[in-house]
């Protein structure tokens, strides 16, 4: 069931008198049509799943994910609404999609509990019990920036579509193992991940090299890697084997989003002089991504000091690679897009979008640009992604040092600004003191042989930033169209 919609966004009550009860009779409006919302998306997918319609499955599931994402607009506090657009993907076996929904039900204000959570325990053991994606071929894995697989152009079109199922199946699996915190099979689970990790990875590169990365896929894909660092540590059943301790399982997540990040960066220079609309839809994956390192990063703390390089390296070549619409842009706060507009709610961006809040006015749904647009969401994506960078790198754009709010949580990321060249370098990144660092993990890195990483340091030594305050919620004029509405 998805009826528990209510409680919405507001809690104007504390003006006091009737501009108080007037706020409190209209958070309470919002809940019940919210809730009113969930069931009717419940009942449009009922239909979908039980045939009702012949041959109406498909619209059933377009309105239903309709109804959803309008109720999440609504009131984004709630997870409810991600819970159920995760249902929806489970049942279209798009598993990408369901990973990042039922993260996003758990990492609300209001999170959907426990259903989320058992949903997500299903899935993921689910995901871990089906046969993994096949090694990438060896001339995948050497794949150079002209080449591409032998054959007739439909052959071609094939072969890719299948390394981008694959490496899609590889990261869905890779993540249900660090949930579960144990391998299948046995064996060692710093050895399984790093294999998958390696294998996807190749595929990820070679895909980003000729052009074949999905950007809606990145952006989703980019959303459970962070989701995954900030979920609670899962606690193990009766009887369960043992399994891999938080802190190690947080560093092989941590490890993960540096690979992804360094995998994909160079796309960015190259879509640059490309049409404007792919870049657009790049740059929209990448923004959430640049506020999260600039707010949030001290999730990285895990990563050794050449891996937090290597992580700010990947962000100066995202950086440097933007347009001159984009640099320009950041000269003022950037409009908000409806990309963003569908990610508040999601607490591990709390603090940025509360950032981009304050700059937009005080919410996050004003000055939105039209989803056409795409010159102006090139424009709005890459201020975004180039301020957040700033901010990262200690020298924050004119607006964004004006806002007393704005912090950068650069400590973990060696990134810097060079104002004489006008752009962005990474720094060697100074070893953490010894006091604030646990004893190391020994894994396996990419190229499988054995490496030691920093272990996560302990909560008390590296408190996480303060909560920020809420804000006003986003009101948009249309839902988002079916293909785009993803739970990313």
């Amino acid at each position: 069931g998805g009826g528990e919609g209510g409680g919405g966004e507001g809690g104007g009550g504390e003006g006091g008198g009737e501009a108080g009860a007037e706020a409190a009779r209209r958070a309470a409006a919002v809940g019940l049509c919210a809730s009113c919302l969930v069931y009717l998306g419940d009942l449009e997918r009922y239909r979908a799943t039980s045939g009702e319609r012949a041959g109406g499955a498909g619209a059933c599931a377009a309105s239903a994910e309709s109804c959803y994402w309008q109720a999440q607009r609504l009131a984004p506090r709630l997870g409810n609404c991600h819970n159920q657009l995760a249902v929806l993907a489970t049942h279209r076996s798009d598993n990408l999609d369901a990973l990042c929904g039922y993260m996003r039900a758990l990492l609300a204000p209001a999170p959907f509990v426990p259903t989320a959570r058992d949903n997500l325990e299903r899935l993921c053991r689910s995901l871990v019990s089906e046969k993994p994606p096949p090694p990438p071929s060896a001339a995948l894995a050497s794949l150079g920036a002209s080449d591409a697989p032998p054959g007739s152009g439909d052959a071609i079109a094939d072969a890719w579509a299948a390394e981008e199922a694959r490496w899609e199946a590889g990261l869905c699996r890779l993540h249900a193992l660090l949930h579960l915190r144990r391998p299948s099979g046995g064996g060692s689970l710093p050895s399984a991940v790093a294999q998958l990790r390696r294998e996807l990875l190749q595929r990820l590169r070679a895909c980003a090299r000729v052009g074949r990365l999905k950007a809606t896929r990145v952006g989703t894909a980019l959303l459970v890697c962070i989701g995954s660092l900030h979920l609670p540590p899962r606690v193990g059943g009766e009887g369960e084997p043992a399994s891999e301790p938080a802190a190690a399982t947080e560093a092989l997540a941590a490890e993960l989003l540096k690979g992804i990040v360094c995998a994909i960066a160079p796309a960015v220079p190259k879509a640059a002089v490309g049409p404007e609309r792919p870049l657009a839809a790049l740059l929209a994956a990448l923004a959430p991504l640049a506020l999260w390192s600039a707010h949030s990063n001290h999730r990285l703390a895990c990563l050794a000091p050449e891996a937090r390089r290597e992580y700010a390296d990947a962000l100066a070549q995202i950086g440097n690679g933007l347009p001159a619409s984009a640099r320009s842009a950041a000269a003022s706060p950037p409009p908000v897009s409806g990309a963003l507009v569908r990610l508040v709610g999601f607490t591990p961006l709390d603090a940025a979008l509360a950032s981009e809040a304050r700059a937009a006015g005080g919410s996050v749904g004003g000055g939105s640009v039209r989803a056409g647009d795409a010159s102006g969401l090139v424009r709005a994506h890459g201020a975004t992604i180039f301020a957040a960078l700033r901010l990262l790198a200690g020298a924050p754009c004119a607006w964004s040092a004006a806002d007393s709010g704005a912090r950068g949580d650069g400590a973990q990321l060696p990134l810097e600004w060079d104002e004489g060249s006008a752009s962005f370098t990474a720094a060697r990144s100074p070893a953490p003191p010894p006091e604030a660092v646990a004893p190391p993990i020994v894994s396996a890195d990419s190229n499988a042989t054995a490496r030691t990483d920093t272990a996560c340091a302990s909560r008390g030594a590296m408190p996480p930033p303060p909560r920020p305050p809420v804000f006003a919620s986003p009101q948009c004029a249309a839902p988002p169209h079916a293909a785009a509405a993803a739970p990313a």
